[in-house]
């Protein structure tokens, strides 16, 4: 039970973090938690029963695919620089 609630957890982070409509404040906390999670799963990804490694392993693997999207996401926006109003900046 415990498990299933928290990649639940996970998948619904991940979900709240690709809303465009998300208010800053709200994706701020949102950002937070999946950081919280994934150094939680990153920890635990060695430690107890075979199923909990594994567990920990998916929900790690989970959000470092997330990672990807986010680096993705930066990159399209970074990729494109508006022409600067004073040269030298």
């Amino acid at each position: 039970l415990n498990r299933n609630l928290q990649l639940n957890w996970i998948m619904k982070l991940m979900e709240l973090s690709t809303d465009e409509k998300l208010s800053p404040s709200v994706a701020s906390l949102v950002s937070e938690a999946m950081k919280q999670t994934k150094a939680r799963a990153k920890s635990n990804r060695r430690k107890g029963s075979n199923i909990e490694r594994a567990h920990y392993k998916y929900a790690f693997e989970l959000l470092s695919k997330d990672d990807l999207f986010y680096e993705q996401r930066k990159n399209s926006f970074t990729s494109y620089r508006l022409p600067s109003i004073c040269p030298g900046l």
